[in-house]
């Protein structure tokens, strides 16, 4: 066989797969998506995150994790895949096992997650939301072995991963960062973005990835000062983070607070993962 012919067969096959991976089986518009998840709409106790409205390209495949647990995708389009390229994880940090018992799904199908991932596709970017097995911790470990695994057959570069996580999932995104240790199956990820959440900087968390944090002044969840505390250590170390305060912002302010503010920061957030990605 010729080089040429080679080359063609190669094609041929990158073509196959990828119109396996888009055909109309395999991703579903946001939209229907969406109303899969909630058929009644938004849900009252997790609303829609401020910026989503109106019509969107954004497109859905589903996959499974070797825990039997469900993996979404989100592209900006069908054919926004071309080569495998970045993408930024949504970390479940609550137990899905006590949300579907309280909630009747699992945190990847609430409000929150559905609108980030969807402006997270707008903004060009591949967003991924999985249901952990009541084992946060563990289960970030079995993502990261999945999109080793499997990520280039969904377009996604599994050298190239950054984390978004708020309230409880901040922990478990923080671990994911500590040296010495495979919390994310053997990825290192690029960033990580952290909205009003607990977190503690330890001895062998690797401050060399950049880092987002934001949290509410009127919250009264979070303990803001020791995110300040936070912030001021990992720059005392070198670190690279950008810090913003939602002067008027509760608790899950992306979701409760529809305030020029927060949308200020909602867009800085996606603006940051975009320049890291």
């Amino acid at each position: 066989m010729t080089r040429r012919c080679r080359f063609l067969v190669v094609l041929i096959l990158i073509a196959a797969s990828s119109a396996a991976l888009f055909s109309q089986d395999a991703v579903v518009p946001w939209d229907d998506h969406y109303k899969a998840a909630l058929p009644e709409g938004f849900d009252p106790w997790c609303g829609p995150v401020v910026g989503v409205s109106g019509p969107t390209d954004v497109v859905v495949a589903t996959a499974q994790l070797s825990n039997g647990k469900p993996i979404d995708i989100y592209y900006p389009t069908t054919s926004a895949v071309l080569e495998p390229r970045g993408a930024v994880l949504f970390v479940a940090g609550n137990s899905d096992v006590q949300i579907r018992n309280e909630e009747g799904r699992p945190w990847m199908q609430s409000s929150q997650v559905l609108g980030w991932a969807r402006l997270a596709a707008e903004h060009g970017l591949i967003a991924v939301a999985y249901e952990n097995d009541g084992h946060p911790n563990d289960c970030l470990k079995t993502v990261g072995q999945w999109l080793r695994s499997n990520g280039p057959d969904y377009g996604i570069d599994p050298a190239d991963i950054g984390l978004w996580s708020a309230s409880n999932s901040c922990g478990v995104a923080a671990g994911a960062f500590r040296t010495g240790t495979d919390r994310f199956g053997g990825i290192v990820p690029r960033f990580s973005v952290f909205f009003y959440g607990d977190i503690q900087l330890r001895s062998d968390h690797d401050v060399s990835i950049p880092l987002f944090v934001t949290c509410g002044e009127r919250d009264s969840w979070a303990d803001n000062d020791g995110i300040q505390r936070f912030v001021n250590r990992l720059r005392d170390r070198g670190g690279t983070v950008e810090f913003m305060v939602n002067s008027t912002g509760s608790h899950a302010f992306d979701v409760k607070d529809d305030t020029e503010e927060t949308r200020a920061i909602v867009e800085a957030a996606l603006a940051f993962m975009v320049d890291q990605l």
